[in-house]
């Protein structure tokens, strides 16, 4: 994943990224392992659970700030199937 500045603009640095993973419909959680990759690029690492806790599709949540505190958070409400 990467978390960039929109085309055309510049400004602060991107300083972290967290990644969540939902399941059973939004009743569980669990952190995502990102490992920065330099230049706003994160290695994302989640367990895909078992398809019975499932609708078929498992949800992510993004969280990145820069470096001067600003942030923004995005989900993807079918980010992979489960099959």
């Amino acid at each position: 994943m990467k978390a960039r500045h929109r085309d055309g603009l510049t400004g602060p640095k991107v300083a972290g990224m967290e990644v969540s993973v939902f399941y059973d419909d939004g009743a569980l959680c669990s952190p995502a392992t990102t490992t920065p990759e330099g230049n706003g690029s994160y290695d994302v690492r989640a367990r895909r659970p078992a398809v019975s806790r499932t609708d078929g599709y498992v949800p992510l949540r993004v969280r990145a700030w820069d470096d001067r505190g600003n942030e923004a958070t995005q989900e993807v409400r079918r980010a992979f199937a489960t099959n």
